[in-house]
């Protein structure tokens, strides 16, 4: 349609929206590799395992997410939670899909 050049259009662009998500991607893929998102699930398991339940293991995952949804994009910090879920969702028997 030109109604823009694209100079006009990369000048438009907010660059630090997609550096913190191909950054997010980068910790989430080292976070699976290292292990770290099988301890931190498991730290959520065990945490919740007092009140009993899989609901309160779902809600600090929400939890923790909607936090980290404050201080950076929402899609950083899904895919930064993705690994977690997942670790505490095999732990659990359930399928990652449905608590991701």
């Amino acid at each position: 349609t030109r109604c823009m050049s694209g100079k006009q259009a990369r000048q438009s662009m907010d660059w630090n929206v997609y550096v913190s998500v191909a950054s997010a991607f980068g910790v989430s893929k080292a976070i699976e590799g290292t292990h770290v998102a099988e301890s931190l699930g498991r730290l959520f398991i065990s945490a919740s395992s007092y009140i009993g339940g899989k609901v309160p293991i779902l809600s600090g995952l929400y939890l923790c997410t909607g936090l980290l949804s404050e201080v950076l994009t929402n899609s950083a910090a899904a895919a930064l939670m993705y690994p977690i879920a997942a670790a505490a969702g095999d732990s659990l028997g359930v399928d990652p899909k449905l608590i991701s």
